[in-house]
């Protein structure tokens, strides 16, 4: 049998935020969104991806994933 295993942040920290954020992001294999705070620290980076979506760079370029729309940001009326 398998033991359980939690993942929790011992303690809140800015310098730590984009470690655990990467760490907690959920996903479903086509959609993820990066874990984030509600409140927006300057130091976080908020992020949504879509599975094999990149930004084609040229020759001698780093080819890097597309930042979709932060949708946590949404106000609704």
């Amino acid at each position: 049998m398998t033991r359980p295993v939690t993942l929790s942040e011992p303690h809140f920290s800015q310098h730590t935020l984009n470690k655990y954020a990467s760490l907690m992001a959920q996903g479903n294999g086509y959609l993820g969104l990066r874990a984030s705070h509600e409140e927006d620290y300057t130091r976080q980076t908020r992020g949504m991806y879509l599975a094999g979506l990149y930004h084609r760079a040229g020759k001698g370029e780093i080819n890097e994933l597309v930042n979709l729309p932060d949708i946590l940001g949404w106000r609704l009326p």
